[in-house]
């Protein structure tokens, strides 16, 4: 004997499935932020370990490297540059910043000398959709401080 699907039976199917469906598209939207919110983290980290990483090349190649900072192309390019007799300058490395991470403050330009010094710096950058800033200081010895804090 078979037996057949009730009215009520159905119904309930049907609201299980839409608040499932409902708690689900939640925490989706949720999880989605969270990836676009790391992904801004690990550009910083990029940019962090880029300009760490400036001083050990300028002197291991006794080259002078600068890091121009453009905040309206929403872009950092490393460039090594060679000195007289031709000075000539050749791309490195260019990072793009993605959409939703502004620049607030920032100099023009880092540059690391071939013997070593580099010039300091503090550079602000923010993610107005989740409240973060972050904050990368550098030292002439070199040290790069990366800092992430809410946003008032």
């Amino acid at each position: 004997m078979k037996r057949a699907v009730t009215l009520v039976e159905t119904l309930i199917l049907i609201a299980s499935i839409g608040f499932v469906s409902l708690v689900g598209a939640k925490a989706h939207r949720w999880m989605w932020s969270q990836a676009e919110l790391w992904g801004y983290r690990m550009t910083m980290h990029e940019v962090a370990s880029t300009v760490r990483h400036m001083r050990l090349r300028a002197l291991n190649a006794r080259r002078t490297f600068t890091m121009r900072i453009d905040a309206s192309a929403r872009r950092l390019q490393l460039t090594a540059v060679d000195d007289a007799p031709l000075a000539q300058e050749s791309v490195e490395q260019t990072i793009w910043l993605p959409p939703g991470l502004d620049i607030l403050q920032a100099p023009d330009q880092l540059t690391a000398s071939p013997t070593g010094a580099m010039s300091s710096i503090s550079m602000i950058l923010a993610a107005p959709a989740f409240q973060r800033e972050f904050q990368l200081r550098t030292s002439p010895s070199g040290a790069v401080h990366l800092h992430e804090e809410p946003s008032t």
